[in-house]
């Protein structure tokens, strides 16, 4: 880690002198920064080193107060101001004072110190303590889990993704030739005669009155003669009605164990009796049953919230909730509470070490202004501004 103390130690700042004696002597430096206007906080995101040339200092209405104010206020590390003639030659003295206060380290280098080598000594300092590994602090908790991803999508053709345009037409293909007997292509030579054939095989047929079945050497075919339907008949006349049916009724009876069925029809009643069969063998004893008993209860809070009950069985039944009821009447008030444990000794700041009075602090900021003042600080001028008149050199 470098910081504000350090930059004394590098051969390019060795005419380096502290404004502020020891005020952010401790501060780490993250980076350089040359402001090009007053305005920093656009580009400050803490702990740069602010460089002051004459580049901005040398402008009219240049504020250098405010500007130091606001590199307090955006927690810059520090700044160095180049001094001189035509350059930077006083502080005012309540940037001075307020540097000090916020602990922030105000630091004068001479003019003629290129402003180019001050920046590079720095930043090869910083990458000196970065590759050292000065700046690598205790590893911090691990993070939470991330979100799980989205489910892939299948990009659909018309909504996601669409067709290229058509490409151009090819180049037209060469025109087909039609071959030239005797030139592209010749008749082939005339085959010998072939072998005679085998005598012929007399046909026979047969006949069943619709069907022709003629049988010859080639196999035997058939054709159905027959001819096609003729038209419907008419129908016939109708005949004597017959004579009225009589429906046949069924009475049944019981007695003991005889069962008698009565048939009632057009020629009669007929009667029939079933005696019953005889008593079967009494049957085995069944099986004890199982007792259900209630394995779980658990609390569900989907529409409006339920109770599942689990048997042992497997077998589960839910209860709804029934409707919140009406508030209570409030309870008596409860008994007190045991004493809480004894909290830790109370400490009494002292003065000097937990906190400064104003008077405390204006001293101090007088014995601070009065010792860095040899060699560096001259006098007061009119606007409350310190004049940096000693050579630095």
């Amino acid at each position: 880690m470098l910081t504000c103390g350090d930059l004394k130690n590098l051969p390019v700042l060795q005419k380096i002198k502290y404004l502020t004696g020891d005020s952010g002597l401790a501060n780490p430096i993250r980076w350089t920064f040359v402001p090009e206007t007053e305005k920093l906080e656009p580009w400050i995101h803490g702990g740069e080193l602010l460089l002051l040339s004459g580049a901005l200092s040398q402008r009219r209405d240049f504020r250098l107060g405010q500007v130091l104010l606001d590199a307090m206020r955006l927690k810059m590390a520090g700044a160095v101001l180049l001094v001189g003639d035509s350059y930077i030659q006083k502080v005012p003295r309540e940037a001075i004072a307020r540097a000090i206060e916020q602990d922030f380290a105000i630091m004068a280098i001479p003019w003629n110190v290129p402003l180019v080598d001050i920046q590079e000594a720095v930043e090869e300092a910083l990458k000196q303590a970065k590759e050292s590994g000065e700046f690598d602090g205790p590893a911090g908790p691990a993070g939470p889990a991330g979100k799980d991803g989205q489910d892939g999508y299948t990009p659909v053709k018309g909504v996601d993704y669409f067709d290229g345009a058509p490409g151009k037409d090819g180049n037209p293909g060469a025109d087909g030739y039609t071959p030239v007997k005797g030139k592209d292509y010749f008749d082939g030579q005339d085959g010998s005669p072939g072998k005679d054939g085998s005598n012929g095989v007399s046909a026979t047929h047969s006949w069943n009155g619709t069907v022709l079945t003629v049988t010859s050497a080639s196999g035997t075919s058939s054709a159905d003669l027959k001819g096609a339907t003729g038209n419907p008949g008419k129908d016939g006349s109708n005949g004597q009605p017959g004579a009225d049916g009589v429906s046949p009724t069924v009475a049944v009876s019981k007695s003991g164990k005889v069962t008698t069925v009565a048939i009632t029809d057009k020629n009669g009643t007929k009667t029939v009796t079933i005696n019953d069969g005889a008593d079967g063998s009494p049957g085995s004893a069944g099986k004890d049953g199982t007792s259900v008993t209630v394995k779980s209860v658990s609390e569900s809070t989907a529409d409006g919230g339920s109770n599942v009950v689990t048997f042992s069985d497997g077998k589960t039944v839910t209860i709804k909730n029934g409707s919140k009821g009406s508030k209570g009447d409030k309870g008596d008030r409860g008994d007190t509470g045991p004493a809480g444990s004894k909290g830790a000794d109370g400490k009494t700041p002292v003065r000097g070490t937990d906190y400064w009075t104003t008077t405390d602090q204006a001293s101090i900021l007088q014995q601070v202004l009065e010792a860095i003042s040899q060699n560096v600080i001259g006098d007061v001028d009119a606007a409350n501004n310190i004049l940096i008149t000693a050579p630095l050199a």
